[in-house]
């Protein structure tokens, strides 16, 4: 499924929206005072920082946190540098230039779909905490009564200004961007595949024939980004090629469906036919390894319409995971390396969800996980077994059996799983108790 224009097509130029207005004008003393405030402020930064993070953030959904993190906090960051060292350094309104991150943050929810008001109340709810921060470092000068009200007067026309102004150019920016992204055809299919994985209704056969790519099968997810896509526009591409690269090393017989997010996200699925084994970690490294900063989540091989959307989810869940890790975040996270799963489930889109529970436990046990009576007692002496620290003596005086229907049964279940209990014994014994707690 190759990409048609989308992401990387330039922009035609920006009109340049009006020059902020003018600050009312002062005097020395208050525009003094206003600095020292300012420079309270400052040695505050960190913290005004988080708090503005915290309430703008409210505005966007959860996916959307986690996937412009970055771009969001560098915003943050550079809203609250620009206006400080405008009073600080007493520079005019008329001066100032747009925040460099802001521009690229709103670029990014406008190739997302997210609603222009959603920008203006991030930026209305900045404005007001910037206004009580005002207040209070205006309310500890050492100075008069009235010059604290003229300063505060002030300041708080700087800060109505220069939002208002930042509001301007960003709308400008938002809606140029969509503009371009809603009329390329790789970004159309972005938007029925968006359909799918939100659940809506969908026709497949309508959809398999619009977009080339069949639902019928089983699939597996994987999400690409990348922090280069301001350095090297054509990055997507590269990401694209990676997947196509993928599809030749699993050995798949259909091309992968790409979809660009954004100018530095992509959405893959691979197209695994009726085999349900997942991809390997070396398999997506060889296929992505020589693209600069890109990161690969992975989820797992899953089949149908509802496999396509979970084996999606698995995907954002592990990037969740990789992107609050500290440090840079590995090359590639698969929702199937250890612990990954269950992080995802405590702490990201899964936290709560029993169908995802389950549906992790099905496949930690595979075949274990069957509903027969003679399974679900190989289940229990498993767990008996892997609770005793692995002691044949102890789970047969527990269970009251002989030692050697224990081996038996513990050879049984390694069988009939397909892997050693040494694998992942600790993913392993959790996956026996929830299958026990919610009656698999």
């Amino acid at each position: 499924m190759a990409m048609d224009g989308g992401p990387n097509r330039r922009p035609k130029p920006l009109a340049a929206p009006p020059r902020p207005r003018s600050a009312p004008a002062v005097g020395p003393g208050e525009l003094d005072a206003a600095a020292r405030a300012a420079e309270s402020l400052f040695n505050r930064f960190d913290d005004i920082v988080f708090n503005m993070a915290n309430r703008a953030a409210q505005f966007v959904t959860e996916d959307i946190q986690h996937d412009l993190r970055e771009q969001f906090l560098a915003a943050v960051h550079g809203n609250v540098d620009a206006f400080l060292q405008l009073l600080m350094h007493r520079v005019a309104l008329e001066e100032i230039e747009p925040v460099d991150a802001s521009v690229e943050y709103s670029t990014r929810l406008a190739h997302r779909g997210v609603p222009a008001y959603v920008l203006l109340n991030m930026y209305q709810a900045a404005q007001d905490l910037l206004l009580d921060e005002c207040f209070e470092a205006v309310e500890a000068l050492e100075c008069s009564s009235g010059m604290k009200l003229r300063v505060l007067h002030y300041m708080s026309s700087v800060v109505h200004r220069f939002t208002e102004w930042m509001e301007l150019h960003l709308i400008a920016v938002y809606e140029r961007e969509r503009e371009i992204w809603n009329t390329t055809s790789g970004n159309v299919r972005y938007a029925l595949v968006l359909n799918v994985i939100e659940g809506a209704e969908v026709e497949i056969g309508s959809f398999e024939e619009e977009i080339g790519y069949l639902l019928d099968q089983f699939h597996v997810g994987l999400v690409a980004w990348t922090d280069s896509a301001d350095r090297d526009p054509d990055v997507l591409r590269e990401v694209e090629r990676g997947a196509q690269r993928l599809v030749t090393h699993a050995g798949a017989a259909r091309a992968p469906l790409f979809a660009a997010v954004d100018r530095g996200t992509a959405w893959m699925w691979i197209p695994r036919g009726q085999r349900s084994d997942p991809l390997s970690s070396g398999q997506v490294e060889a296929a992505f390894g020589n693209i600069p900063g890109c990161r690969v989540a992975v989820g797992l091989a899953c089949s149908g319409i509802e496999g396509f959307r979970l084996t999606h989810r698995q995907a954002q869940g592990a990037r969740a995971v990789a992107m609050r890790s500290p440090g840079v975040p590995p090359q590639v996270s698969g929702y199937a390396d250890r612990g990954i799963a269950l992080l995802s489930m405590l702490t990201g889109d899964f936290a709560g969800d029993e169908d995802a529970v389950r549906d992790w436990t099905r496949w930690v046990l595979g075949p274990l996980a069957e509903p027969s009576d003679s399974v679900v007692r190989l289940r229990e002496t498993l767990l008996v077994f892997l609770e005793t620290g692995g002691s044949l003596v102890a789970t047969a005086k527990r269970m009251s059996m002989h030692r050697n229907s224990v081996a038996y049964r513990i050879q049984r279940a390694e069988e009939l799983r397909g892997r050693a209990i040494d694998d992942d014994r600790a993913d392993l014994e959790l996956a026996l108790r929830l299958a026990f707690h919610l009656a698999l």
